[in-house]
């Protein structure tokens, strides 16, 4: 049976051998130390001993020194991060698990896994909101989007209702005619809709029908035309809302 010849050696608390002081040792990095991150020659150690200590070296120069705790996930992140600005380099992002759902302007947000999903919105690195995904995820996606919109520094422009009543407020519903490119975005999300309910309808005919109607609207005024826009563009979102659930239900039954 062969003998271990550390067996008497002592320990760290991470398990390893902890090894012996040697005062004449060369300057450098310790040879004994693990190397835990290295970048653009730029090397993060974790020596043994009683006191483990994360050591970043560039070269033969220490630049960064600090004891290792029992937190030692967020300290390798934040020293692999420190490590990478001391070598010029961006640190990497962070992993998040999850299905994403949004990314702009440098915030995501993230759907996680599991018997209990969260919304997750993130800046950056940064988690700046959180909440259950439950049986009202549709309403809540829409609050989280809302949010993150916010923060990316996005303004969606005014739906229809609220173009409509803020052209009754000013007065400026009454005028000239519906333009013809009114007309020709009604017949586009008219036809839209009609094919997406029946897929079997003549799409000349479809289109036919629209432009017809977008014609009849357009005779009654601004205004009337107006709600029939609004009411092709709530039957689109809706689908649009439908389709969605219909991923995300196809979605949970593959992750089940």
């Amino acid at each position: 049976m062969t003998k271990d010849i550390h067996a008497n050696q002592p320990r760290d608390w991470h398990g390893r051998y902890a090894g012996s002081a040697n005062p004449g040792r060369e300057s450098g990095p310790p040879r004994d130390a693990e190397e835990i991150h290295s970048v653009g020659g730029v090397r993060l150690l974790l020596t043994g001993g009683r006191t483990p200590t994360y050591q970043i070296w560039k070269g033969d120069e220490l630049m960064h020194e600090q004891p290792a705790t029992r937190a030692w996930r967020q300290e390798r992140r934040e020293l692999s991060d420190k490590a990478a600005t001391i070598a010029g380099v961006e640190p990497s992002k962070p992993k998040v698990e999850g299905r994403e759902t949004f990314n702009q302007n440098g915030v995501r947000v993230v759907v996680t896994p599991g018997n209990e999903p969260k919304f997750q919105v993130y800046k950056g690195d940064t988690l700046i909101h959180e909440q259950p995904a439950t049986r009202a995820w549709k309403s809540e996606q829409t609050a989280v989007l809302s949010i993150a919109e916010q923060a990316a520094g996005i303004v969606r422009p005014p739906t229809a209702t609220a173009q409509i009543n803020g052209h009754l407020r000013q007065g400026s519903i009454r005028g000239g005619p519906v333009s013809v490119r009114g007309q020709l975005d009604y017949v586009a999300v008219y036809v839209e809709n009609k094919l997406s309910e029946n897929p079997a309808l003549n799409p000349r005919d479809v289109q036919a029908k629209g432009r017809a109607l977008a014609e009849k609207w357009a005779a009654q005024g601004p205004a009337y035309f107006q709600r029939q826009m609004q009411f092709q563009v709530s039957r689109q979102y809706q689908r649009h809302l439908d389709e969605e659930d219909t991923d995300r239900n196809r979605e949970i039954t593959e992750e089940g």
